[in-house]
């Protein structure tokens, strides 16, 4: 009952997303990369969310998989299927400003750039560990700071497929 609970609200917001998407693209294909790119990083803090508020698991490994799960279907309706569905069928091979095309193209240079420098960047251990840890109260508190910075193996997992599934959706294009 939980996991249809949470898969329902998914479905839900991956139709939000969509909707979104859609709007952003009557204006230009950037702008909805960019909002595509946006709500894939935004997506694996929903899915936990929903995953460690309504969910409950024996294990962390089922808990893993149910987050890999939701974050998957997100990414991969978010990131191929939606670009799909609304664009007509006529713009599909068309090149030009608002077609797929053009799209596809902004949809893959943001996602190969925002990844990868993302995670080398990893702005919240660098403000933990340079910023809030050296003003700690205690040094109990400062070692916290100075912890990995978390990351699950769905999020991980999720980004990799995600333009693995995107190449192989649109490689007849």
């Amino acid at each position: 009952c939980q996991l249809t609970v949470t898969t329902i609200i998914s479905l839900a917001l991956i139709a939000l997303g969509g909707y979104v998407i859609a709007i952003a693209r009557k204006d230009s294909a950037s702008l909805a990369a960019i909002c595509i790119t946006a709500i894939n990083t935004i997506t694996p803090k929903i899915c936990q969310l929903l995953v460690n508020k309504f969910e409950a698991h024996s294990t962390e490994g089922s808990k893993q998989a149910s987050e890999y799960f939701k974050i998957t279907l997100f990414r991969w309706t978010i990131t191929a299927l939606v670009s799909t569905i609304i664009t007509p069928f006529p713009n599909t091979t068309a090149n030009g400003a608002k077609y797929l095309l053009r799209g596809l193209r902004a949809i893959f240079i943001t996602e190969m750039v925002k990844t990868p420098i993302l995670q080398l960047l990893d702005i919240m251990g660098i403000v933990n560990r340079h910023i809030l840890g050296p003003r700690a109260v205690d040094q109990r508190r400062m070692n916290l700071k100075f912890k990995g910075t978390y990351y699950s193996i769905g999020e991980r997992y999720t980004d990799l497929t995600k333009v693995l599934f995107l190449t192989f959706f649109y490689a007849v294009i």
